[in-house]
């Protein structure tokens, strides 16, 4: 009958749109997507091939499928999530420990092996993290970080361009210490950013540090494109003089920063206008993104970085500028700016309050306050999550199976 059929359409519309109720959402700049829910459990979505979603096979999902916590994470509490490029995800436990699960070619799981699992193993914290209690992660393509309560870091994975910021290079299955007898002797560091191939930190002072590939500049230490296998400093005079950065993200060839007053800063790659200066011009000191236009009058909260940027304001509008081939900004076109520009709000996002944001290499996400969660851009093998693999360069509703 007409109403069974009625009765039918409105238990699958329910079915697709059943709230996340995410608390936050994973960092990185890889090929599926991940969050953590507000009762603390992992979902996943996108890619799983190397077992990237911790489902226990690899099979890809278009859209959130819970990861396995009858394992090591049997009992915990997760608090942070990362997703890698190249097919890994990341962990942190609200007790200070770290958990991975994934691709494991170059020993990104940490676990002291190069063999891959599609559930989440325990990182190596016997060593150089003995004793350590771990308060942040970050992934870039092949490598990951981790920083501990007493401002240290540690790096394991991919070293190719030195990005795990311990000296000579050697791609390591087992954390090691970023070196501290140069510029960072007597500094301690309160947030890390994982890049493509480089490594981002900020100290408590409010200067940065970086170390790895330079390419395009992404050190930010001013001297070509000259790559380091331990940290450098950034330029903190010209664009930076008197400025105190409170937040840093990195991207795929590229780095921001976010200063106490509300200001962003950028440097390295701009291929695609993704250090949102106004031109296309690479930099190896940092520069300050256009204020004018989308972004006047208002003040910055959050930022991150991948192959675009995003940002977030003090009143939840959400911005971005770089690539956009496939829609990654979110403004209802696939033209780059250079400049940012506003993410639709008049569709799924009418009405939300926004309260974090986190773009890929070609996807955007965003969190609202009610546990909701909005994607665009690319969404090949599913990685926005609304149930299809089709591109949207408008937010489109994170749906849960």
């Amino acid at each position: 009958s007409m109403n069974t059929r009625l009765q039918a359409i409105f238990c699958l519309v329910l079915f697709l749109t059943t709230n996340l109720d995410a608390q936050m959402l994973g960092t990185g700049i890889g090929q599926h997507s991940i969050a953590v829910r507000s009762d603390g459990a992992v979902y996943t979505w996108g890619s799983n091939w190397g077992g990237a979603l911790g489902t226990g096979n690899s099979i890809d999902s278009y859209v959130p499928v819970p990861v396995i916590t009858s394992g090591v994470l049997s009992g915990k509490t997760i608090t942070q999530v990362a997703a890698g490029w190249d097919h890994f995800s990341v962990a942190l436990s609200s007790d200070g420990k770290v958990y991975t699960w994934g691709y494991n070619n170059d020993g990104q799981l940490g676990n002291v092996t190069h063999t891959g699992s599609s559930v989440p193993v325990a990182v190596n914290m016997n060593e150089v993290m003995a004793g350590k209690t771990i308060v942040q992660i970050a992934v870039g393509f092949f490598h990951c970080m981790a920083l501990s309560s007493d401002g240290k870091v540690f790096c394991w994975g991919y070293d190719g361009a030195g990005q795990l910021g311990n000296g000579p290079e050697n791609t390591c299955c087992n954390p090691t210490a970023v070196d501290t007898t140069g510029v960072l002797s007597g500094k301690t560091i309160v947030q890390i950013a994982a890049g493509g191939y480089h490594s981002v930190a900020l100290a408590s002072d409010g200067t940065v540090y970086s170390w790895g590939f330079n390419s395009s500049g992404q050190l930010g230490h001013g001297v070509g494109s000259l790559a380091s296998n331990v940290p450098v400093a950034v330029v903190m005079n010209g664009a930076l003089s008197g400025k105190t950065i409170v937040q840093i993200a990195a991207g795929a060839a590229h780095t921001i920063a976010l200063a106490s007053d509300g200001t962003i800063f950028s440097w390295g790659s701009n291929n695609t206008g993704e250090l949102g200066t106004g031109n296309n011009t690479n930099s190896n000191v940092p520069v300050e993104v256009v204020t004018t236009g989308a972004l006047s009058g208002k003040t910055i909260v959050q930022i991150d970085a991948g192959g675009s940027s995003i940002a977030l304001s003090s009143d939840g509008y959400v911005y971005t500028w770089g690539g956009n081939t496939y829609g990654e900004l979110g403004n209802g076109t696939n033209t780059d700016s250079n400049v940012p520009v506003a993410v639709v709000t008049n569709g799924v996002l009418s009405g939300k309050i926004i309260t974090q944001v986190v773009t890929d290499v070609y996807h955007s996400m965003a969190l609202a306050s009610d546990g909701s969660v909005y994607s665009w851009g690319c969404n090949g093998v599913g990685r926005l999550g609304n149930g299809n693999n089709s591109h949207r360069n408008v937010p489109v509703a994170v749906v849960l199976n």
